[in-house]
């Protein structure tokens, strides 16, 4: 986990122009929890998206969570279809 929080934290800083908002810290902390130890991740913070997404990049060797800004993606994604053929739970084989 603290190889996630460390690269955050690089990430975070790289831009000196940019001005912190009152929830980047939060943010972040969210994100360093989902990444290191969750399959998924849902976010809908931009800017912790962004950074969470160069952490992926950069610690490309590692298994971390999959990114997502949108519930209904997600949703799909997780949903795996039936095949036709396949009795339903609670119908006769």
């Amino acid at each position: 986990m603290s190889v996630v929080e460390d690269a955050l934290t690089a990430v975070r800083t790289a831009n000196p122009r940019r001005k912190p908002q009152r929830s980047d810290g939060i943010d972040l902390m969210h994100a360093v929890i989902a990444l290191a130890y969750c399959d998924y991740f849902l976010i809908r913070d931009g800017y912790a998206k962004t950074c969470a997404m160069q952490v992926i990049k950069g610690l490309s060797s590692r298994r971390l969570a999959s990114v997502y800004d949108d519930p209904a993606r997600l949703h799909s994604d997780l949903t795996v279809p039936q095949a036709p053929d396949t009795p339903q739970a609670g119908s006769p084989a």
